[in-house]
């Protein structure tokens, strides 16, 4: 009998985390609605994708941040742009602002209902934004995928 690699063991349990969910969705009519229309769009790909192999699609594959821009639009005002990507839905978003020694400056959660989450953040206090900042960014999916992603400031 053939002795799987830890790595290939971690990826074996996501697929059966994976499939639970696939089937969570397909008995759950608020989750399947969720997943209708994208189904739509991707059947004109792959006739043969159903709402079950698109969920499982969806929870092997976690939303991705690309990046961040600043944007300044008055005086002592800076908004904080984050760009990302997710193959259903990003659910929720969240950014730090953390000083070189590690410490929280401020924080700040967001709702973002869309699949291209291009979403905003107002700094509260901009005073803060010194160069060595991190900008820490974390964003979660439909199936729960968690990522975060740090920046340095200026960007």
């Amino acid at each position: 009998m053939r002795k799987l690699s830890v790595n290939q063991k971690q990826h074996l349990r996501r697929f059966e985390l994976a499939k639970e969910y696939g089937r969570r969705v397909k008995s759950d009519p608020e989750l399947m609605a969720e997943y209708r229309d994208p189904l739509r769009r991707m059947r004109k790909k792959n006739r043969r994708i159903g709402i079950y192999q698109l969920a499982i699609k969806d929870f092997m594959n976690p939303p991705t941040i690309f990046g961040i821009r600043k944007e300044a639009p008055s005086k002592g005002e800076v908004i904080i742009h984050i760009e990302a990507w997710d193959l259903i839905r990003i659910t929720r978003a969240g950014l730090s602002l953390v000083s070189q020694r590690g410490g929280v400056l401020e924080e700040g959660s967001m709702d973002v209902p869309d699949q291209f989450a291009n979403f905003s953040y107002k700094v509260g206090n901009p005073a803060v934004l010194t160069p060595g900042v991190m900008v820490h960014v974390k964003i979660w999916d439909l199936p729960g995928n968690l990522v975060e992603k740090d920046f340095p400031w200026p960007s």
